[in-house]
């Protein structure tokens, strides 16, 4: 909170910058009912701490807390996720792969949900529909691993991030050459904040 006290009545301009040295960004992306409030993502000694709130990554726009880097041609990103609210039985928390920042974008995910398992989810035009796959009974903690060559996605699961299980079938989705890839959450309840714990995240390239 900042207060400014004892001012001359007139206009007046307040900018707030970015520190330097900064690299990871964090966006929300749709029409977040949050927005500029609490949906924060912080991180210390390998941990990411999410809160997310929004509508769902669902149907052809989606509506969550992302935080990303760019990544060129051939990728991948793994997490293991220990832990996600319970906001709603499809909140999610996960590793994606997104064409733009833009809501109704193509993307490649893998989400681990506080009732409906772990899930493959992705769109493969911009505004189209969305697809799912996701194996129930399964919950966090739990590792997520999504890959890109070429066209090509392919999802993984894994209890331990040793073993690793193909969700479903390859997506093939056209992509540019450079992408975003990092961490998603949804609440699946906009308004409402879904606090998700992440670790042991690996992005390549």
């Amino acid at each position: 909170e900042y207060l400014f006290t004892n001012l001359v009545p007139g206009t007046y301009k307040v900018t707030f910058g970015t520190l330097a040295g900064y690299v990871r960004t964090v966006a929300d992306t749709g029409a977040d009912a949050t927005d500029s409030d609490a949906d924060t993502a912080t991180h210390a000694s390998g941990t990411f701490i999410l809160n997310g709130s929004g509508d769902d990554i669902w149907n052809s726009a989606d509506d969550f807390r992302y935080v990303y880097q760019v990544a060129s041609g051939d990728c991948s990103v793994v997490a293991k996720v220990n832990a996600v609210g319970n906001t709603h039985g499809w909140a999610k928390a996960g590793v994606m792969i997104r064409e733009t920042l833009n809501a109704n974008a193509e993307h490649a995910s893998v989400f681990v949900t506080p009732a409906n398992g772990v899930a493959f989810q992705h769109r493969a035009t911009t505004g189209g529909a969305s697809a799912n796959v996701n194996t129930t009974g399964l919950a966090a903690p739990y590792w997520v691993k999504v890959t890109r060559v070429g066209s090509t996605f392919r999802a993984y699961r894994s209890p331990d991030g040793s073993s690793w299980t193909q969700i479903g079938s390859a997506a093939t989705i056209s992509m540019t050459s450079s992408v975003y890839i990092g961490l998603a959450v949804t609440s699946h309840s906009d308004g409402d904040l879904c606090t998700a714990n992440f670790s042991n995240v690996t992005a390549v390239p």
